[in-house]
């Protein structure tokens, strides 16, 4: 019985048991790889996602240079116009002012 058992069974056992050797280590060689790749992905992710932080930084930055200058136009030309205003109603005063004379005179 030993010797059926070595001949015919014993074979059989070490061919599946190298064969299901074999399948793990491929599995387990898979899982690296699939490890590595997934390591590769999110070192990748992080990056455009700095890049991306960057980005926004640069555009609120400029933004907020843009808001600055305009708001500061906004005033200046605010300004401006309240001088213009201010120097037309002193011409418009100026030039309807009677001088006592005129007043007596009845102009």
């Amino acid at each position: 019985m030993l010797a059926i058992l070595s001949r015919y069974v014993y074979p059989v056992l070490v061919q599946v048991s190298e064969e299901r050797r074999r399948a793990i280590a491929q599995q387990l060689k898979e899982a690296d790889d699939a490890r590595a790749k997934a390591e590769q992905h999110l070192k990748d992710a992080e990056e455009k996602l700095n890049e991306a932080r960057k980005t926004a930084e640069s555009l609120i930055e400029a933004a907020a240079k843009s808001s600055e200058q305009l708001r500061q136009e906004m005033r200046q030309k605010a300004e401006d116009e309240s001088r213009r205003a201010v120097e037309a109603a002193r011409h418009t005063r100026a030039a309807h002012a009677r001088t006592p004379s005129e007043e007596r005179e009845g102009w």
